[in-house]
């Protein structure tokens, strides 16, 4: 016979799924300060691609996808991002529809609300030339972890998706 009075509840579930279900807790991670985030980590970056190209951003409005997963550590969240942004041609090249768009990923702290570990992994910037042809410049990031040549002490990392 179980007793409703004591504070503690001794419960089974089925599978590992179940058990997130039961102790998930809802995480907004802001779109603004994410992009914040990236643009202080990869700052020289964009000016790269946008300089190189004549392109400039036209205002603050972007787009996020984001996907949050969670790890081994119930305070960090691994996310994977891509922002677009809307950008215009500052040469006399008659070029139209420009949107730079970065993939990258990361570590947000769920206690401290910092993103930390940002990376970039590619950026494409489209655009549409005077003649109608589109154009794709794209920079892809070659991304090692840590490479070790020697002993070194092997860390693993559980990444388990959150709803998007």
């Amino acid at each position: 016979m179980f007793s409703t009075s004591k504070p503690h509840k001794l419960r089974l579930l089925p599978s590992i799924t179940n058990l997130l279900d039961e102790i998930k807790q809802e995480v907004n991670v802001s779109a603004a300060y994410l992009v914040m985030a990236v643009y202080g980590v990869v700052n020289q970056q964009l000016e790269t691609i946008l300089v190189r190209n004549e392109f400039r951003f036209v205002d603050d409005y972007f787009e996020v996808e984001k996907a949050l997963y969670a790890t081994e550590d119930p305070s960090k969240l691994y996310l994977s991002f891509a922002i677009a942004q809307d950008c215009v041609d500052v040469s006399d090249q008659g070029r139209t529809g420009a949107v730079l768009r970065m993939e990258g990923d990361g570590t947000y702290d769920t206690e401290s609300a910092n993103f930390s570990d940002i990376r970039l992994s590619r950026q494409n910037l489209s655009y549409l030339n005077e003649d109608g042809s589109r154009s794709v410049v794209v920079n892809m990031l070659a991304l090692v972890g840590s490479a070790v040549i020697g002993h070194r002490e092997v860390l693993h990392t559980v990444r388990y998706a959150l709803e998007r």
